[in-house]
C-alpha cells in the first residue's frame, strides 16, 4: 500500500502503484519517484513518513519528512540550501530530495537500517558506563561538527540517534532528524523563534524559543540520563526545587562521568559547558579509551560534478569581428555553426567566425534565441512582442504570438517542445509545430530566465523577483522553489549528472542582477558556491563542454571563468568595453563573446 500525503485525506492508504490516492484524487508521489508508505512520526507542524524510491529496485527505502509552510516559505527554502551540502557526513542521513506542495515543505532522506537508541534502550535494558562514555563521545563529536557549521540541531534525543546497521563501531551512531535544525546567526541567536523539540530533552531557553548551541548539549546530556536510568527526564528532575534526581535511581558510576553529565544538563546557561569542543576534551580526558577522531564509513560525495580540475590556463583574445549592431543574443548549433541575433531584430547565421547570411528576424532587438536539433528548429523572440519558428533552410517563420507580452527567454526540450517564458510571468509549452500545449502559471513576477534539463524531464525558472522554480515537464508541476536571489534572476544553466542513473543529480547555476552566481543541487537547492566579483548585474553564462568551467559575463564589461569544482575564479577577461549580452563555449574549449561595444570575440585558453 501506498500514502497518501494530503493531510486532510479521509482514508490516506490507497493501492500500490497508484499515482493518484483513490480517496481524495492527491497526487500520490513526490516528484516522479518517491512514495510513501506508513506514517512514523510527527507532532506539531510535522510528519514523518517511511517511504521508497520508485526508480530503486534494491535499498529503497527512504524517509519523508512534512513541513507546513510558514508565509511564504522563503526562510525554510534558506536553510536547505544552507543546510543540504553539510549533511553529506557519513553520520548524518543524506538529503536525496526537496519538494514542495500544497503549502507544505517535504524533505526525502536516507533511510537509516538499525535501531535507535531508545529501542536499544527498551530491549537490552539501562546503558552501563562504557556504554554512555561511547554516546558522549560520538554524540559530542557530531554537535562539534554541526556546530562549527553553524548549525544547532534542536531535537537530540534517543530516538533520533541510530546505531546504522546495528554496529556498535565507533563512526556508526547516525543524528536523524535534519529538517529540526537550524542556522544559528547572530539575529537568530538573539530573538525569540519558535519551540522546536521534544519536550522531555530540550533545555529551559528553548522552551520559551531561544536556542544557543549550548541546548543541544543540555539534549545530550539529558539523553544520556535516560539511558542511564531506563527513566525520563521527566522523572528524574524535581520541579519543586529545580534540582537533578538522577544519581539517587542510576547503578554505580565514576565521579567523573557524574560530573560530566551534571555538568550537561545544568539548568543555568552559564554553568553549563559552552561548546561541544569542550565537554570532549573533558571526555577525552576523563575516558582514555576514547578518541578525537571518528573512524567513519564512506560519505556521500560532496557534489555532483566532474571529479576532474580545469587546467591553469591564461585565456587571450586571438580573434575580434566588429558588427554593425551590438549582438544580444548567439547560439552555437551541433555542426559548429553559430546563430545571432542583434539589437535591430536580425538574426545571422555563421559558419565558423565568417558570416553566411542574415535575414529580418524582428522589427526590434532580439530578446531570446533558441535551436532545436531535434527538430532543426530555430525559436525567436523580439521586442517587436512576437514570438515565431524558423527552419535553418527555409527563414519564412510561423508566428506562434503576436503583439502579446514579450517573450524574455527560449529553451526546446530534448523532444523538440519549445518553452516560452514572459513578461506575463507564465511559462508556454508548445510542440515542434507551434501548437500550445500547456500554461504553466506559478511565478508572481515576469519569468527573465529559463533552463531545460538534457537528462530529465525538468525545467527551471527565475523572475524578476528573485524567485526560481523547478519545473516537472511530463507531470506539469512546479516540484519546487529555490532559496531566492537578491534581485532578478537574468540567467540560468544546467551541469549535467555524471551518473546518467541518477538524471536528477544535476547542478543548477543561475546569475542574477544582485550581482552573484550561485551553484545549487538541483533536487534538493542545497548550496554548493556562492560567487562574487562582478561589479554590476550578471547578464549571462556559460559552460564548457565537459562541465568543468563556468563563464559568466557582466554589465561591467567583464568575463570571468570560474572552477566549477571549487568555486575558485580562474580569470577575468576584460577587453570588451561595454555590457556583456551572450556567451557560448564551442566544443572545442574556445570560448564566444558579444558585447554592447559591436564586437564578436573569440578567446582561447594557453
Amino acid at each position: 500500500m501506498s500514502y497518501c500525503l494530503n493531510p486532510t485525506c479521509p482514508s490516506p492508504s490507497t493501492p500500490k502503484g497508484e499515482h493518484f490516492c483513490v480517496h481524495c484524487g492527491a497526487r500520490v508521489r513526490l516528484g516522479d519517484r518517491y512514495v510513501a508508505v506508513q506514517p512514523i512520526g510527527g507532532g506539531g507542524s510535522s510528519r514523518t513518513f517511511l517511504g521508497t524510491d520508485q526508480r530503486r529496485l534494491t535499498h529503497n527505502r527512504c524517509v519523508i519528512k512534512e513541513f507546513e509552510q510558514q508565509g511564504d516559505g522563503e526562510a525554510f527554502r534558506y536553510q536547505i540550501a544552507r543546510i543540504e551540502p553539510l549533511f553529506k557526513h557519513a553520520q548524518l542521513p543524506n538529503v536525496l530530495a526537496y519538494f514542495e506542495r500544497d503549502q507544505h515543505h517535504y524533505l526525502v532522506q536516507d533511510y537509516i537500517p538499525g535501531p535507535n537508541l531508545g529501542q536499544e534502550l527498551q530491549t537490552s535494558g539501562a546503558f552501563s558506563e562504557d556504554k554512555i562514555w561511547a554516546v558522549l563521545q560520538e554524540g559530542l563529536l557530531l554537535l562539534k561538527y554541526l556546530h562549527s557549521q553553524r548549525l544547532i540541531h534542536r531535537d537530540v534525543k534517543p530516538t533520533n540517534l541510530i546505531r546504522r546497521d546495528g554496529r556498535f563501531d565507533l563512526g556508526y551512531l547516525t543524528l536523524v532528524d535534519v529538517g529540526s535544525a537550524k542556522i544559528a546567526t547572530q539575529s537568530t541567536l538573539a530573538k525569540p523563534g519558535t519551540m522546536i523539540g521534544s519536550a522531555e530533552y530540550i533545555a529551559p531557553e528553548q522552551l520559551v524559543g531561544q536556542v544557543t548551541f549550548a541546548s543541544d548539549l543540555y539534549s545530550l546530556g539529558t539523553t544520556c540520563l535516560h539511558l542511564l536510568t531506563g527513566l525520563s527526564p521527566f522523572e528524574l528532575f524535581n520541579f519543586r526545587d529545580g534540582s537533578w534526581l538522577w544519581r539517587s535511581v542510576s547503578g554505580p558510576i565514576t565521579d567523573d562521568l557524574a560530573e560530566i553529565l551534571d555538568r550537561l544538563v545544568c539548568r543555568n546557561l552559564t554553568e553549563r559547558y559552552a561548546s561541544a569542543e569542550i565537554a570532549l576534551k573533558d571526555v577525552l580526558r576523563h575516558c582514555p579509551e576514547a578518541s578525537s577522531t571518528l573512524i567513519m564509513p564512506a560519505s556521500q560525495p560532496p557534489i555532483a560534478l566532474p571529479d576532474t580540475q580545469p587546467p591553469e590556463l591564461s585565456w587571450v583574445c586571438d580573434t575580434t569581428i566588429p558588427v554593425e549592431h551590438p549582438i544580444t543574443r548567439l547560439v552555437l548549433l551541433p555542426s559548429g555553426q553559430m546563430l545571432t541575433g542583434d539589437q535591430q531584430g536580425a538574426i545571422a547565421l555563421w559558419q565558423g567566425m565568417e558570416l553566411e547570411r542574415t535575414w529580418v528576424g524582428h522589427t526590434y532587438s532580439v530578446a531570446a534565441l533558441a535551436y532545436s536539433p531535434a527538430m532543426a528548429m530555430v525559436a525567436s523572440s523580439g521586442y517587436d512582442r512576437t514570438l515565431k519558428l524558423w527552419e535553418l533552410d527555409h527563414p519564412t517563420p510561423r508566428v506562434l504570438l503576436e503583439q502579446g507580452e514579450l517573450v524574455t527567454a527560449l529553451a526546446f526540450t530534448q523532444e523538440g517542445h519549445l518553452i516560452s517564458a514572459g513578461r506575463d510571468r507564465h511559462l508556454r509549452l508548445w510542440d515542434g509545430h507551434g501548437k500550445l500545449l500547456h500554461i504553466f502559471e506559478g511565478h508572481t513576477a515576469p519569468v527573465e530566465s529559463l533552463a531545460v534539463s538534457p537528462m530529465a524531464p525538468v525545467m527551471v525558472s527565475g523572475d524578476a523577483d528573485g524567485n526560481l522554480r523547478v519545473w516537472h515537464l511530463n507531470q506539469r508541476i512546479c516540484l519546487r522553489q529555490l532559496a531566492k536571489h537578491g534581485g532578478s534572476v537574468s540567467a540560468i544553466a544546467l551541469i549535467p549528472s555524471p551518473d546518467p542513473e541518477e538524471p536528477e543529480q544535476q547542478t543548477v547555476v543561475t546569475g542574477s542582477w544582485d550581482m552573484s552566481i550561485r551553484l545549487r543541487h538541483l533536487n534538493t537547492g542545497g548550496l554548493y558556491h556562492a560567487l562574487a566579483g562582478h561589479l554590476l548585474p550578471i547578464r549571462t553564462l556559460a559552460l564548457s563542454a565537459d562541465a568543468q568551467i563556468l563563464a559568466t559575463g557582466s554589465q561591467d564589461s567583464t568575463i570571468k571563468l570560474w572552477s566549477v569544482i571549487t568555486g575558485q575564479l580562474l580569470d577575468t577577461l576584460t577587453d570588451h568595453t561595454a555590457a556583456i549580452e551572450a556567451i557560448a563555449f564551442h566544443p572545442d574549449g574556445r570560448l564566444i563573446s558579444a558585447s554592447q561595444d559591436r564586437t564578436l570575440r573569440l578567446w582561447r585558453g594557453h
